[in-house]
């Protein structure tokens, strides 16, 4: 009786724990997008910091290390497989919300999609037995939309394709095309569309398909069919591309047949209000960033860099890069926002480089009391090299497009390229 009961009960508590992960798996689900892009955006957060010192340490390391020693390879080991760690927080980065309060023009569909299938034909300019066929529409279909999104989009479409022909011949058809959009599509994911006017993207493929079964649950993160996939990240492509298309209220649709391939599509809603208009906030800053430029500003003090994160080991690494490569340079940190403001107002730094992320006063309320102090004093403004494992926000975004003495890096950062920027911000 008693093995009876618990085999009873442990049915049960398989089922629930069975239907819960599910639930939070389908993306459809009130909350489980928003959910899940918080959570992927803290954790990409902190797997950017924690990985940027295995890329940006082995260059330093290497200096002291004679050739031909055991050490190098080992070194290079760490650094491949910290790039490998980057590229799936790229894709947990994919899952993050978004603000499209910023984009005030439409994109042309066909220089995107015509862009994508390039960068296709050159990763595929040693195999032969993929063809490729696109169909563009000739009125030159537009979207308000972020162009880097949509080639996101449209790439990995395109790579699912690509893995699902595999080592065998195959086609992959790309379209670009105005389509009238039925709530009763039944290939919409999700079951259920606006009616209306859409522009679409069609990728098809000529590769395994996906049984009738598999399709609801192609669209979870971390999910693939391919069970000898050994790309890093795998899985979380279509998810991505769903996660865009809902940030842009568009739909993604999907036909497939076993063995006779499958058809992706991206419908962008012409009437698409959500992203029209410039981001207030984004604008005045932009404003007040390019203020005064036409007047006679005290120069800051040379070869002076402040750097201002709340992680301790980020501000040791870079101290550590700065020192060991640029000669006579001063280098300040800060903890916070608040601290740097502070260091600032006493030391007229020619560069910052600062988190976005920060406990206290994050990066651009410091960024816009850096400018609060030049203006007072009639100080110069300092190059801000802003540099974050968080996917920017638009006012970062259009502070970089309109003002170019600015600069946005992305965590993980080399070394070399952290030197790169600071070398030519000083030198400006």
């Amino acid at each position: 009786m008693k093995t009876s009961s618990y085999n009873r009960y442990k049915k049960i508590m398989e089922k629930k724990q069975t239907d819960v992960s599910g639930s939070l798996c389908d993306l459809r689900q009130p909350g489980v997008l928003s959910a899940i892009s918080g959570l992927a955006g803290r954790i990409a957060h902190d797997f950017n910091n924690l990985i940027t010192p295995l890329l940006a340490y082995p260059p330093l390391i290497r200096r002291d290390i004679p050739d031909g020693s055991q050490s190098l390879e080992l070194l290079a080991v760490i650094e491949r497989a910290a790039r490998d760690m980057s590229y799936v927080t790229r894709q947990l980065q994919g899952l993050v919300r978004r603000n499209y309060s910023g984009i005030d023009r439409a994109v042309d569909l066909n220089y995107v999609v015509k862009n994508c299938v390039e960068n296709l034909k050159h990763e595929l300019v040693n195999r032969n037995s993929i063809n490729i066929e696109c169909r563009y529409d000739e009125s030159e279909p537009k979207v308000f939309a972020s162009e880097e999104d949509i080639a996101a989009a449209v790439l990995h479409l395109l790579t699912n394709a690509v893995e699902a022909i595999g080592e065998k011949e195959g086609t992959i058809t790309i379209s670009t095309l105005f389509y009238d959009l039925n709530r009763n599509d039944s290939s919409i994911y999700g079951g259920v569309a606006k009616e209306g006017k859409y522009t679409a993207v069609v990728v098809s493929d000529t590769g395994e398909g996906v049984k009738e079964e598999l399709l609801e649950r192609i669209f979870e993160p971390c999910f693939t069919t391919r069970k000898n996939q050994k790309r890093r990240g795998a899985g979380f492509g279509l998810a991505i591309v769903y996660k865009i298309m809902s940030d842009y209220n568009g739909y993604v649709g999907v036909v497939s047949e076993p063995g006779k391939g499958a058809q992706f599509s991206l419908y962008f809603p012409l009437d698409n209000n959500t992203s029209v208009g410039q981001n207030e906030a984004s604008s005045d800053t932009a404003e007040r960033s390019t203020a005064g430029k036409g007047a006679v500003m005290h120069p800051s003090e040379k070869n002076t860099v402040l750097l201002v994160d709340d992680e301790k080991n980020i501000l040791q690494l870079f101290k550590a890069i700065i020192n060991s490569s640029l000669k006579n340079v001063r280098v300040d940190t800060a903890a916070n926002g608040a601290e740097a403001v502070g260091t600032f107002s006493e030391i007229h730094h020619k560069v910052v480089v600062m988190d976005l992320h920060m406990p206290v006063m994050d990066g651009m309320q410091a960024f816009m009391e850096i400018q609060r102090i030049c203006s007072e004093k009639g100080w110069e403004m300092p190059a801000v090299i802003f540099c974050t494992g968080f996917a920017p926000p638009d006012t970062v975004k259009n502070l970089i497009k309109n003002d170019s003495k600015h600069y946005l890096i992305s965590k993980p950062v080399t070394s070399d390229k952290l030197l790169e920027v600071i070398s030519a911000k000083l030198a400006g």
